[in-house]
C-alpha cells in the first residue's frame, strides 16, 4: 500500500504560487462549490465568538428596512428599542396605533407646574403682570365713558363707567378687546413654550406665531361676549358656559397656526372629549381667583400667570401632546 503524502495546511501568501485557486489544495475537477455561508475547502476557519449565534437563541439583528415580500412592513427584530428616551417625555404624544395618548390632567399637578413655573421665571410672569396691569389701566382710561370720582370719605379716586354708549366709547372697547386679546396671546404663547421645554425670555414672548389670526379672535370673542352679557336673565350663564368650550382657541391658533374659525373648533372638540378635566380646571382657576381676593389683589401677580400656564398644561395634555417636566 503506498502511503499517502501529508495534508498540507494553509502557506504564506508570499510563497503561494498565484494559480488563481484559494490557498490550500487545489479544487478538484467536477467538485461543486461549496454551500453558500459555508467557507472554501482550505480556507481559513474564523475565529469563535464568545456571544451565542442566532440559531443558539443569541442577538437577533433588526429586520432590514422597507416592506416585506408581502409589501408590509415588519416589527423591528428583537433587541431593537429604537433611540433613547428622554425621561418623563413622550416625544410622538401617541400611543399605540397612532391613537392619542390619554389625557394625563389632574388639579394638583397642573396647579404644582404651574407654581413652579411662575417662581422659577419671575421676569417674564410676575414683571410681566405687573407691565400688562398699568397697560389694562391706561386704556380703561382713555374711554370718554369712565368718569374718576373722588371718594371724599376714604379719599380716593373711583373709577366708574357709565352705561351711555358713544362713538368714542364704542372705539375704546375695540381698542381695549385688542389689548386684551394682545395680552392673551403673549401669556399663552410663553406659557407654550414653558410646557414645551423653552424657558422664555422677555423678548421671546413678543414672537407670537399667527398673531394676526390671534387678535383676530380676540375682536370676535370680545363682541361675542357683550352681546351674550346683554341677554336678559340668563346673559351672564351663557357667557360663561361659552368661555369654557373657547377656553382653548387661542392656544390652538398659536400652537397649530390655524385659522381662528379653526381654532374655535378644535377647542369646542378638546372640551367635549374632555369635559370632567375642563370643569378642574375651571375649579382650578376659581381657586386662583379667591386667592387674589384673600390677598387684596395682590396674589393676582402670582394668580393669572398660574392659571394661563395651567391652560397651556391642559391644552397639551388634551391633545395629546409631550410636556416638559419640572423637576
Amino acid at each position: 500500500m503506498s502511503q499517502q503524502p501529508p495534508e498540507q495546511g494553509p502557506q504564506d501568501p508570499a510563497q503561494q504560487p498565484n494559480s488563481g485557486q484559494p490557498y490550500g489544495q487545489p479544487q478538484q475537477p467536477g467538485t461543486p462549490p461549496p454551500p453558500p455561508g459555508q467557507p472554501s475547502y482550505g480556507a481559513a476557519v474564523p475565529p469563535p465568538s464568545g456571544y451565542p449565534s442566532p440559531e443558539q437563541g443569541g442577538f437577533q439583528p433588526p429586520a432590514a428596512p422597507g416592506p416585506g415580500p408581502d409589501g408590509q412592513y415588519g416589527a423591528p427584530g428583537p433587541g431593537y428599542g429604537g433611540p433613547p428616551q428622554a425621561p418623563g417625555v413622550n416625544p410622538t404624544g401617541y400611543g399605540s396605533y397612532g391613537q392619542p395618548a390619554p389625557a394625563q390632567f389632574d388639579f394638583g399637578g397642573a396647579f404644582g407646574y404651574a407654581w413652579k413655573t411662575v417662581i422659577r421665571n419671575p421676569v417674564v410672569w410676575i414683571l410681566g403682570m405687573v407691565l400688562v396691569a398699568i397697560v389694562v389701566i391706561l386704556v380703561g382710561l382713555l374711554n370718554p365713558s369712565a368718569l374718576a370720582v373722588f371718594d371724599a370719605a376714604n379719599g380716593s379716586f373711583n373709577v366708574a363707567t357709565s352705561q351711555s354708549f358713544t362713538a368714542m366709547g364704542f372705539v375704546s372697547a375695540i381698542v381695549s378687546a385688542l389689548v386684551m386679546g394682545l395680552v392673551q396671546a403673549l401669556a399663552q404663547n410663553a406659557a407654550l413654550r414653558e410646557t414645551a421645554g423653552n424657558k422664555p425670555s422677555f423678548g421671546d414672548v413678543f414672537q407670537i406665531p399667527n398673531m394676526q389670526n390671534a387678535l383676530i379672535w380676540a375682536v370676535v370673542w370680545g363682541a361675542a361676549n357683550a352681546i351674550l352679557q346683554m341677554v336678559p336673565g340668563v346673559g351672564p350663564l351663557l357667557a360663561l358656559v361659552a368661555s369654557i368650550f373657547v377656553l382653548f382657541t387661542m392656544s390652538s391658533i398659536i400652537d397649530r397656526g390655524i385659522s381662528w374659525v379653526d381654532g374655535i373648533k378644535t377647542s369646542v372638540q378638546l372640551v367635549q372629549q374632555n369635559l370632567g378635566p375642563t370643569l378642574l380646571l375651571v375649579l382650578l382657576f376659581i381657586v386662583l381667583a379667591a386667592a387674589s381676593v384673600i390677598t387684596c389683589g395682590l396674589g393676582t401677580l402670582i394668580a393669572a400667570p398660574m392659571g394661563a400656564v395651567a391652560t397651556a398644561y391642559a391644552y397639551r395634555s388634551f391633545s395629546g401632546q409631550p410636556i416638559a417636566p419640572k423637576a
